[in-house]
């Protein structure tokens, strides 16, 4: 694979920027600090070249990531949550009922993210009036048209970008989508926003590259057609997506994980991970999915159960998604981080680590919290925390790494090869390094991050099995079809009983709290 290597460095907190020499498009999230939406949807359960960056929001106790964009001409500014587990990107409408109506909006909650007035926009068209609809799990949702209008982005403005005008919601924050375009609740297919930064020339690859940053920072960022060598350390390793049922084309960023362990200074905890595959065999993995839409993390209930235990938490009798432990796992008592490893594809495969503490979250700035904590009567914790770790029975079954575990990895999410790139992140990295994908070319480049005797060059794509075994660099170069014949494991071919994420289950999480995108036609069983 040819690939042009240039270094650029950007500031985190600086203006984003659209370097015309490359196709490579760089834009900083934000985390909103101790937002009290992010409770209220526990409570609910739901040519360098042509790349460019976004800073994205770091949302408070594991509340989401934002990014800032406009829409319309002239510009209206308004603030999107970023997803990776749906694809519809939508906007409030500022006649939207949340937002007018008193009686419907939430506490603490308006729509101070911002609203559309299409009124004002001199490019807005709609074109399917009524046809944006948005289910979720527990019934909530937005509906509205489907328009299309100028977006921009980091200083980017995207022509002609078909989205979602809500005009009724139960959701006071639109969703930036930046998955697979068949999770699209239209009834005809349209470009979905990365489908757009590729036609319109802004990147030359349906790709980009996901950095968080940890717990304690503002902001992280995204940067799509390219990868930044300097914000993660080891080889970039290569995970082939898994469909969520066998034979489905790939419609969720799904990979194999076949163990979690908590290391500490004085022991090591294995929890075992096994599912069923579809011949009825038992196998020692699960599929997991990685969603930047996911506040927090959900594995099997009985390997959860058992780190409870292990962490002495408190699973609370009136909500089961409040678990609670003592803050004292914020500073390990020995100096040395504990660490939640995961493992993927094998028992040889790339492995995670994600310190303990970014499970953790301070409750005292969140006053719903600590009145569900005075009702459950006296804790053995000198001080409260909540723990960002949840069982998958309250997804509905769906399996899913979410903010708790990507703020610790840097990811690449790859839509022309079906693959995740992914490596420990280098957490507070000041410095950029990239490399941009390009056009026509299946897979992206072995490469390095800071710490590794490499420099981030390519030194060669492979068109290996896809196996992600430690150390290889296998990936699998990717037809577009969806199969998931490039890999040897049975999740990969579809588990039963529990599938490797079954869609079904899915439709619990997302970016604006824990809730996600039904496409039309989705029955929740």
């Amino acid at each position: 694979m040819k690939v042009r290597l240039e270094s650029l460095v950007f500031s985190l907190l600086g203006a984003a920027q659209h370097v015309e020499a490359a196709k490579v498009l760089s834009f900083d999230i934000s985390r909103r600090a101790n937002s009290i939406s992010g409770i209220n949807e526990i409570l609910r359960r739901r040519d360098l070249s042509k790349s460019f960056t976004e800073v994205i929001d770091n949302i408070g106790a594991g509340n989401g990531y934002t990014a800032n964009i406009s829409v319309g001409t002239p510009p209206q500014p308004l603030i999107l949550g970023i997803d990776t587990g749906s694809t519809d990107t939508w906007v409030l409408s500022n006649t939207a009922n949340i937002c007018v109506d008193v009686a419907l909006m939430k506490e603490g909650e308006t729509c101070a993210h911002g609203t559309f007035n299409a009124n004002k926009s001199s490019t807005v068209e709609t074109v399917v009036p009524g046809g944006f609809n948005a289910t979720y799990v527990d019934k909530s949702g937005a509906s509205g048209d489907f328009i299309t209008d100028m977006l921009s982005i980091a200083g980017n403005e995207v022509k002609g970008m078909q989205m979602g005008l809500a005009f009724r919601s139960t959701v006071s924050q639109g969703t930036l989508g930046l998955g697979y375009d068949t999770l699209e609740g239209a009834k005809t297919k349209y470009p979905s926003f990365i489908d757009q930064l590729v036609s319109q020339g802004f990147i030359n690859s349906k790709a980009f590259s996901l950095y968080l940053n940890d717990l304690t920072t503002s902001t992280g960022n995204i940067l799509f057609g390219g990868i930044d060598t300097a914000k993660f350390t080891g080889t970039l390793q290569t995970l082939p997506l898994i469909p969520a049922l066998p034979n489905d084309p790939i419609s969720y960023y799904g990979v194999v994980l076949t163990s979690v362990t908590i290391t500490s200074s004085d022991a090591n905890n294995s929890f075992p991970l096994t599912s069923t595959a579809s011949d009825g065999s038992a196998v020692n993995e699960i599929g997991v999915v990685l969603d930047s839409g996911a506040m927090f993390t959900y594995l099997p209930t009985a390997p959860v159960q058992a780190i409870y235990k292990l962490l002495d938490a408190v699973v609370s009798h009136v909500s089961s998604s409040f678990i609670f432990v003592d803050c004292a796992l914020l500073v390990p008592a020995s100096g040395i981080p504990t660490t939640v490893d995961f493992q993927f594809t094998s028992p040889t495969g790339p492995i995670i680590k994600v310190p303990l503490n970014e499970f953790v979250f301070p409750l005292s700035d969140y006053a719903a919290i600590a009145e569900h904590i005075s009702a459950l009567g006296t804790l053995p914790f000198k001080d409260t925390c909540l723990l960002g770790l949840l069982g998958a029975d309250e997804t509905g079954g769906a399996m899913i790494l979410g903010d708790t575990f990507l703020r610790s990895a840097y990811v690449v999410y790859d839509l022309e090869s079906n693959s995740i790139g992914i490596a420990q992140t280098v957490f507070n990295s000041t410095t950029s390094s990239v490399v941009e994908f390009f056009a026509a070319e299946s897979g992206f480049p072995v490469m390095s991050g800071v710490s590794s005797s490499a420099t981030g060059s390519a030194t060669g794509k492979s068109t290996g099995t896809g196996s992600g075994g430690a150390g290889t660099t296998a990936k699998p170069t990717g037809t577009g079809s969806g199969a998931a014949s490039s890999s040897s494991s049975k999740a990969a071919a579809g588990l039963s009983s529990p599938p490797p994420f079954d869609a079904r289950g899915l439709v619990v999480l997302t970016v604006v709290g824990l809730y996600s995108l039904v496409g039309a036609g989705w029955l929740l069983g």
